[in-house]
């Protein structure tokens, strides 16, 4: 062990553990099975947190580059035909990505900025 522990338990051994494990059965022993079933509902729930921010992220991850590859269309038209069907399928896009708070806003902006674009 090095660090801290090392110079406070310098040597655990099986011996040592098995009795602190005696101690914890004595001390927790009528209480032992709630506990380990309290424990795993935590564990249990944490993992359930975990995987859910996973999947939002990944679904972030899918909008945005929804997003972006309608944006980019957007700028790229030639004419305002062409963006108006790119803000179109833009605003379609993020709509079938579930995406309902966000797909007005990035179609506005990007009205915004070709209408600024043009002005240039």
């Amino acid at each position: 062990m090095n660090g801290m522990f090392a110079f406070f338990l310098p040597s655990v051994g099986p011996m040592e553990l098995l009795i602190v494990g005696l101690v914890v059965l004595l001390l927790f022993g009528n209480r032992l099975p709630s506990v380990m079933r309290s424990m795993g509902r935590g564990i249990t729930e944490f993992k359930k947190g975990v995987k859910g921010i996973e999947d939002e992220i990944d679904d972030a991850g899918k909008l945005e580059d929804t997003a972006v590859r309608g944006a980019v269309k957007c700028v790229l038209a030639t004419s305002d035909a062409a963006f108006e069907t790119a803000r179109k399928q833009l605003v379609a896009d993020l709509k079938a990505a579930g995406s309902d708070r966000y797909f007005q806003w990035y179609a506005t902006e990007w009205k915004k900025a070709r209408e600024q674009s043009s002005k240039l």
